[in-house]
């Protein structure tokens, strides 16, 4: 049945439908036509998108080559007008699946969109927003405008035209969503998790206290009275790669508000190291965090070569945090499969790019 459904979605797609798992090049054309004018003779700018570097570089291609990707430039940018108009209100239907992936890397978004979709049950009622910096904001639009994910709705959003970050209100219209990280990889539907009860709790997470070193005094200042006073140096950490948010409860209790105050607290880095992520987090819902089943979040891909691959293939999610990304050389091979199955080979603007640097 999952080979059929794998069938499927490739077809729609293009997701691993490359024959050769060695071949790990991935980049897309996208061609500006200077002059349609000129003869075939004549030169003009085309851009390349190189995913090694999450830009576009120029290069040069003929006049008619131009004027055809020209044509489809704009065929995609009449249909990119269309879904917006339709997905509008689809955006901010709190009935529907929310996600929020915070990315500056198109390739790994991809892959995170398409094993969620993959194995999402009705798949339009899923809406994905992805919020990436000004510099990427562009090559992330086009990414999704040229392989769309089927049914499902994308958002492609810049983080400085996001004005709830400095307000009270996160996604506002919206109850539940649910963040994933750009290193993680879907294995199966995750929409029982927007059911959960998270008993009054502003998120739902699994627990990273298997071993010590994931326990908050390996994280927070314990030195600093602030932390020693508010904080259990025993509490457990949690894995933020992915985590349920219920926005009510985010809103009841201004947590927009109680981030950016801990941000001017750690002003002179004494709490925590300034930009560190997890501590910022574990400081922030520190028993404000329901634990969710293990079962739904197996993590460690990114640095322990030793995972039990049974408890791996049975995740509903698998994390490659750490430093060793699937896409680099020096990533676990034996993990390396369950991100490359979602990466898309097939596209007429694939070009060549070496993406495991």
């Amino acid at each position: 049945m999952l080979a059929e459904q794998e069938q499927d979605y490739s077809s729609a797609t293009g997701v691993g439908n490359h024959p050769d798992e060695k071949d790990l090049s991935a980049s897309r054309v996208w061609e500006n036509s200077m002059d349609a004018n000129h003869d075939q003779s004549k030169s003009s700018q085309v851009l390349l998108f190189d995913l090694n570097t999450n830009s576009f570089i120029e290069i040069n291609s003929s006049t008619e080559e131009n004027v055809n990707a020209l044509e489809k430039k704009n065929a995609f940018l009449v249909q990119l007008a269309a879904k917006t108009d339709l997905d509008k209100e689809k955006l901010e239907d709190p009935s529907l699946y929310h996600y929020a992936n915070f990315s500056d890397n198109v390739l790994a978004t991809s892959v995170v969109i398409n094993s969620t979709v993959f194995h999402a049950k009705e798949a339009e009622k899923h809406v994905i927003h992805i919020i990436t910096d000004k510099l990427n904001f562009a090559a992330m639009g086009m990414w999704f405008l040229v392989n769309p994910p089927p049914k499902a709705i994308i958002q492609v959003e810049s983080i400085d035209d996001i004005k709830w970050l400095n307000s009270s209100n996160f996604y506002p219209n919206l109850y539940k969503i649910l963040f994933l990280d750009d290193d993680i990889v879907v294995q199966k539907d995750l929409t029982p998790l927007w059911s959960i009860d998270l008993q009054g709790m502003v998120n739902g997470a699994v627990e990273t206290c298997k071993e010590s070193f994931h326990r908050f005094d390996k994280y927070l200042n314990f030195s600093n009275r602030t932390i020693s006073e508010n904080f259990d140096h025993n509490a457990c950490g949690w894995a933020f790669g992915m985590s349920i948010f219920d926005l009510k409860e985010w809103k009841k209790r201004n947590i927009t508000g109680i981030y950016h105050h801990s941000q001017d607290l750690n002003e002179d880095r004494t709490l925590w190291k300034l930009g560190t992520l997890p501590p910022g987090l574990l400081s922030l819902f520190y028993k404000l965090t329901y634990p969710l089943n293990r079962g739904w979040h197996n993590f460690g891909l990114g640095h322990d070569p030793a995972l039990n691959l049974t408890e791996i293939e049975n995740a509903a999610v698998i994390h490659y945090n750490g430093n060793y990304k699937p896409r680099l050389d020096l990533a676990v091979l034996k993990y390396k499969y369950y991100w490359f199955r979602y990466l898309v080979y097939d596209n007429p603007y694939r070009g060549l790019g070496n993406t495991t640097e």
